[in-house]
Parts: structure tokens; sequence; C-alpha cells
């Protein structure tokens, strides 16, 4: 795993990303379930964030050549 990182710190950032991240993403949901004007712009913004990841899922299987099973929206 160290191969991916140029350092030990750029380890610790990278971990530090992803968990601060996730906490702030389970915030941004708990307060959105909550709220009837925040639950729209919530899931305004992760329908967005997988029709985005769906995009970018379809343009690497055409290139890679490889066909997808099922279509990338499929997961959001």
């Amino acid at each position: 795993m160290y191969w991916n990182f140029q350092s030990k710190e750029d380890l610790f950032f990278a971990l530090m990303d992803e968990r601060v991240d996730r906490l702030l993403l389970q915030e941004y949901w708990a307060l959105a379930v909550r709220d009837e004007g925040l639950r729209a712009r919530y899931v305004e913004r992760r329908r967005a964030l997988c029709g985005h990841l769906a995009d970018a899922l379809e343009a690497r299987h055409r290139t890679t050549g490889v066909p997808l099973t099922v279509p990338a929206e499929a997961g959001g």
C-alpha cells in the first residue's frame, strides 16, 4: 500500500481526507433527513454526483472497449 504514496505524511493526509469527508457526508445526511429544504438540496447533489460518476464510468468503458454489464446509472 505504501507504494501508492510519496511518504507516510501523504498516506496520513489521504486517510484524514477520506475520514473527514465520510464524517461530513454523514453529518450532511443526518441534517437533510430532518430538514425538508436541505433534503431537496442533498438529493439533487447526490443525483448530480451519481450522474457524473456514471458519465466517467461510461467513458472509461468506451476507452477500454469493455462493455458494461449493467447501465452505469443503475448504481445510483
